[in-house]
Formats: C-alpha cells, structure tokens, sequence
C-alpha cells in the first residue's frame, strides 16, 4: 500500500506508524464508547456497531482505492446524508430546517451542554452521526495523514464535549489519542525510531496526571482535597432536575414551605414528568411550546378542579393536578412535551396563579377493560429501557406478574408488590449501575425516586406505557381547601397510560413510612431556633385540619392484593392500593387470579465484599503516572544506564561457552574502562590488561583475557573455564560496583 504522506515503511509492531494507528483507534473508541451508551439507553446499541464496523472496512478498502479529494466527498456527503436522515424521522423535520431560527436556536442549546439524549429521534441521529467521522478520520489515518485523521476524531468528540454527553475520562482519553496520534504520526512521516516518542508519551502522561489527578485521587485520612459534600436534596434531585433527573444516593429534605393551595380537592401537585430511561437517571425529550389558552383534556370521563397558588418561595416550576387545561395569572408560560407547566421568570414570593385541571374519574373496572390500542409512537416512546437493562429485572417481572391479564392488573400488582416488599429511607448508596437491578437485589429500603424508577421500569419490561412524574405531595391540610406544601413535599410517582382514559397516577413507594419520616424533618425544623427558614404559614403548625366526616367515609372495607402470598386462588372483591391522593378509587370487582407467585429471583447474600473497587480514574491516573515515569526515564538515559549496570553486575549464560567468556569479558572491560582507562583503538586485549597490571591490576583480569582470546581466536574453551571466566569476573565487579547506581 502506498502510504501518502509517511515514510515509514517498517510496518513493525512498535513502529512509531503502528502507534498512531493504534491511538487513532482509541481517539475514535471514546466518542462512540459515547455515541453506544446512547445507543443503548433508547435501544438502536446493534445498529451502531453495524454502521461503524461497515465504516472502517469502506475506509479500509478506501485508503487503498481512491484519493483524498474523493474520499473526503465522500465523507461530506455521508455527513450530509445522514442529517437529512435524522431529519426525515423527526416530525416536521424538513420544514424545521427551512426555519433558520430554530434550527440555530436548537443547534446552540445542544453545543451549550443539552444532552443528545434529550432529542426526540436520537436513536436515529446517533446512527445518522457515527459514519462520516469514523470513515473519514481512519481513511485519512491510513494514507499517513495524521493530524487532519486526528482533527476529525476531535471534532467528533468536541460535539459529544459540549453537548454534556462525554465524561472527564473519555474526554481525557480521546485528547490524550489525539495527541499520540499527531506526535507518533510526525515521527512516523520523519521516518524516525520509536525511541523518539519518548516527549510524547511524557507530555500525555503530564496531561492525564494534571486532568485526572484532582478527580480520581481520594483525599487522604487527614485533610481531604476536596470538602466532603452533603447530600443533594429530594427537591433539587426530582422537581429541580430540568430536563435531566439523575439518581444521587441520600438525600435530605427541606422543610422550608414553597407554596400553599387552595384547592377543592386533596391531590399531588405535580411538576413535570420524564419519559426516557438511561439506567441511572431519566431524561426528557421533545421540545417545549408556548401556552396559548387552553390545554389538552384527559381522553377519559373527568371532573374540573380549580386551584388557586400562592409561591412562598422563589419558583421555577407551576405545580398543578393533573391535567391543568387552563392556567392564569402568568405571562410567557410554556408546557414541557409532558405537560409541566414552567414560567418564562421565575415566580417571586407572593406571586399567585391558577389553574384549572381536569382529573380522571374513572372506575377500576374500565381501566382493567382499556385493552392495548396504544396510539402511534406511544408505546414505542413510554416503552423504552436501555439494552443493557439486566436480564434478571425482566425475569422478575414477569414471574411476579405471571397470573395478570391485562395492563391494569399487571400494575396493580406490581404497585403493591413494591409498597409491601420494600421499606422507605432516604440513606441510601449511590447507584452504580441500573437503578431497577440494584434497587430490587441489593437494597431492602430506599426513597421515591428508586420505587417509581423500578415501576416505571418493571411494567416497560411488559410492553406497558409508564412513565416517571415529579412534583410535590398534598401537605399539610391547614383548612377544608387548603394546603401548605414544603420542600419535603418533593416527591415522585408513576403515570401509566390506557387507552381512551389516558395518563393515570399509581404511587408505588411505602405512604405512611414515607410520611412518617418527611414529617420527622419539619418537626426538628420548628425544634431548631436558629433556623432561617419559613418553616410554617399564620395557618401551619398547629394540628392537621381534617373534617369531621373523615372517621365516617374512611370505614372503607379495604383487602389489598398481596401478591407475595397468592397460591392461585380465586379472590373476590379485591380492592387494591389507591394514588395516596385520591385521583382514581382503584378496585376491581369480581374474580382476579393472583396466581403462584413464589420468589422470582435468588437474591445475592448480604455479607458480598463491600471492598471499593477501582475506578477507572483511578486506574487511568496509575497507568499514566507509570507511563510518565517510563517515558521521563527513557529521555533522561536512566532506563539505558540502567540497563547498562545490570548487565554488568549480573549475566546470564550464552548457548555457547565462547559466548559467555565473552560477555564476561565485555562486563570486566566495561567496569575497568571506569576505574582506569578505556582500551584503546587498534590495542590488543593482552597489551590492555598489562599496562593496566603495572598501576595495580591483580592477575584475575590477565586470567580473564586470555580465557576471552581462546574463546576468540585459539581453540576454544570448555563450560568449566566458562565459568571460572564467570565467577572471577563476578569477584572483581562486585568489588568495584557496590551500588548500582557508579554507572552513570
């Protein structure tokens, strides 16, 4: 192959060419270990390996075939093709290009860190992006083009950078290859040794030290390097979380009072909701629109509810029951793709509004009748769990919903599985890798983040539409239409869609365990005097209203689903768990198989090494700093001096006894060179070691050299002599090299 550009023809395996392919290869791994994990959270994982394992064999076959300025057309018009790609998937897409505006409106937001993620086809886009900078980068890389093969991988990268989507190691590492790439690359066209990379390999080492070093060292026992944080709240982890939620481990809860609400009917105030699961955390795709007067109504039979809010404290959400179809009192008010409600400014202390919702008022029985006649793309889009969701989850699932029939039996069980099995606590270990997996085998307790992230989770595994919802609990019940909402309101749920009813709330996380510790907060925060904070309203602080018709209408005969205890009974009258807010009475009348549930999954035992493991930060940071100490050693000449001492201090044998005397020879040469003289150009070894004699030399050497001019030139030696040679010589260097380190 005619290689344009590089004049290095060795093809070695450590040849400087081979170690700037090997590290292009690497810069390209870390934007699409990025572009996969992508893939993978909305499922297009396979796609992706197939798109680029058919780009580096076109560039293969390419490098060999055609020129630069074809193949760079080429790789134009992969790039331009595969946005019109993406284009055409997206509702509207043409005619959003034709819109200039929003086109550079969307194209800044995703270059000023909006996640891809948070794009509505990006199982498309990341497909539509992947080919022209892996075909063009490895075309340019094998025509011996190496900066220009390395610049493209760095823009591709660069998008992933600013987008959000890159972590600190990818990114370190991508640099780090590109670098190797342009430094080995020059050296390759220069036609210089491998031994030359030395300043590149230190350089890297320098850079990945510098990056790393303040993030994967942890602090030592006495002074950390960095202050240990608190936790994250609830509220800043759920209703705060704009557009991206992710799963933080404890928390803690507010107590300050955010809103109050003057409302006919109790309910959870709800915020926002998230549709796409990426295994640690959720995202929210689409777009937001303008408020123009009116919003959806629910597709099933609902009755109005009117709310009035007053904001405590500054706000950046609206919260409403859902569904709010009218909203006044706030101008430049937008609607997520969800249906949260967000003000165009911050709503200020004292500022109100209302709202006007819609609220399902179905009976159990007609969403156990819904069916599944799902709308176009919606059980596609509310169905969706990454491809690396563990197997194990899915098979839980289904054992434990094995006797359902339909979608709101499969809830209901699942609802009251999750309620029954699992205890309520807001100390819990950070996730380490799919919330679902380790919330249902690791974990007994944990909060609401994790029960709903399971639900929403389990009942995708069956082909249901769910989704995860944010927002606030009722509150505190200050009067017969009004409530006092705080911070440890924060809260989340689940909405599960059926047909001609729509989107209908199911709380899956502990109530009363839930209550119990959220009120726990706010009575230490009345307890605190020193606190700052609006702990209470004039109506708050005294005993919870309720009225005096409570203790009549909740003498309700309730048997819930136990679906841990059923052996394939018949149950009759079953009433199983509501919302917790009212929305929908959920019961089922007649007769419901609960089926053998059994245990549908070996739990791992408890007492498994808890050991930390290395990150790969850490272990990023290690192999840098040894590479760093390889490659400053090797510049400085300490790796060849010290190659030089240990061959002089210790010998292994040759295949012949000519061969040892020899090198033996060579090591008493070399130490006597340092200790008197180096023998001279044309001098012979006997004439050597003579003039040495007359300054004090011992006839050990005189032995020595002429067992070496037997070896050389007479007759030869035998392994007895070989190794007198040996030991003398071993004698006299461990005399005058005590310490390794004479020979510099």
């Amino acid at each position: 192959m005619s290689v344009v550009g590089d004049t290095d023809r060795s093809g070695g395996l450590l040849s400087p060419r081979t170690v700037a392919r090997v590290a292009a290869l690497v810069l390209t791994g870390s934007y699409l270990f990025v572009l996969y994990d992508v893939a993978d959270v909305v499922g297009s994982s396979r796609e992706l390996l197939a798109v680029v394992a058919a780009s580096f064999v076109v560039a293969t076959l390419a490098a060999r075939l055609v020129g630069p300025r074809l193949a760079a057309a080429f790789g134009l018009v992969a790039f331009v093709a595969g946005n019109l790609y993406y284009l055409s998937s997206v509702p509207e897409g043409i005619a959003f290009v034709l819109s200039m505006g929003e086109l550079a409106g969307d194209t800044l937001a995703l270059l000023t860190g909006l996640s891809v993620l948070q794009m509505v086809a990006v199982d498309v886009w990341v497909l539509a992006f992947a080919p022209a900078p892996v075909f063009l980068s490895w075309y340019l890389v094998l025509r011996g083009y190496y900066a220009p093969g390395a610049a493209v991988g760095g823009l591709a990268l660069s998008v992933l950078v600013l987008t959000g989507d890159a972590s600190i190691l990818a990114t370190v590492v991508g640099v780090v290859a590109l670098f190797t790439t342009v430094g080995f690359g020059e050296l390759s066209a220069r036609g210089a040794s491998l031994g030359r990379g030395d300043a590149v390999v230190l350089a890297c080492s320098l850079m990945i030290v510098a990056t790393l070093g303040f993030s994967a060292v942890p602090g030592g026992a006495a002074e950390p390097i960095l202050p240990e944080s608190s936790p994250s709240s609830l509220e800043a982890d759920t209703v705060e979380a704009d557009g991206e939620l992710q799963v933080s481990g404890s928390v803690d809860l507010s107590p300050e009072v955010r809103f109050t609400v003057e409302s006919e009917e109790p309910a959870y105030w709800r915020t926002d909701a998230y549709d796409r699961y990426t295994g640690d955390g959720w995202v929210q795709t689409g777009d937001a629109s303008e408020y123009d007067g009116q919003l959806e109504a629910p597709e099933g039979e609902s009755e109005s509810v009117e709310q009035r809010v007053r904001i405590e404290t500054e706000a950046r959400t609206m919260p409403a029951v859902w569904q709010p179809t009218e909203v006044s009192g706030v101008d430049g008010l937008s609607v997520s793709a969800e249906g949260g409600l967000s003000p165009a400014e911050p709503l200020a202390a004292n500022d109100t509004y209302a709202v006007t919702s819609e609220r399902l008022d179905v009976e159990p029985e007609t969403l156990n009748d819904s069916g599944t006649d799902y709308p176009d793309g919606l059980e596609e889009r509310y169905t969706q769990i990454p491809d690396s969701t563990p197997d194990r989850v899915v098979e839980y699932t289904d054992d434990l919903t094995q006797e359902t029939e339909t979608p709101y039996e499969t809830a209901t069980v699942v609802e009251s599985h999750l309620r029954e099995e699992w205890d309520y606590s807001l100390d819990v270990p950070p996730p380490e890798d799919d919330i679902t997996d380790q919330f249902l085998f690791e974990m007994d307790e944990a909060y609401c983040t994790y029960f709903a992230t399971a639900m929403v989770t389990m009942l995708r595994s069956q082909e249901i539409p769910a989704r995860f919802v944010v927002g606030y609990s009722e509150g505190e019940r200050v009067d017969e239409d009004q409530w006092v909402v705080r911070g440890s309101n924060a809260h989340a749920w689940v909405e599960v869609y059926f047909p001609e009813t729509g989107w209908v709330e199911f709380e899956p996380t502990p109530p009363s365990d839930r209550e119990q510790v959220h009120d726990s907060f706010v009575e230490e925060a009345r307890e605190d005097a020193d606190t700052e904070m609006q702990i209470d309203t004039d109506e708050s602080g005294g005993e919870e209203w309720t009225p005096e018709t409570d203790a009549e209408t909740n003498e309700t005969d309730e048997t819930e689903i136990d679906p841990g205890e059923g052996d394939g009974e018949q149950v009759e009258d079953v009433l199983t768990p509501d919302a917790g807010n009212g929305q929908v009475d959920r019961y089922q009348e007649g007769e419901v198989d609960i089926g053998q549930l059994g245990d549908p999954v070996d739990l791992p035992d408890e007492d498994e090494d808890d050991d930390p493991t290395v990150t790969p930060e850490l272990l990023g940071l290690g192999l840098a700093v040894v590479a760093g100490l390889a490659a400053g050693a090797h510049r400085s000449g300490a790796i060849g001096r010290t190659r030089h001492a240990i061959g002089i201090r210790w010998q292994r044998r040759s295949a012949t006894p000519e061969g040892t005397v020899e090198r033996a020879y060579t090591r008493l040469e070399a130490v006597l060179a340092r200790e008197y003289r180096p023998r001279r150009d044309g001098e012979s070894v006997r004439s050597y070691l003579e003039t040495l004699s007359l300054v004090g030399l011992d006839d050990r050497a005189t032995r020595v050299g002429a067992l070496y001019e037997r070896a050389r030139y007479g007759d030869g030696v035998d392994e007895e002599e070989a190794a007198e040679a040996v030991s003398l010589v071993d004698a006299m260097v461990g005399e005058r090299t005590p310490v390794l380190g004479r020979f510099r």
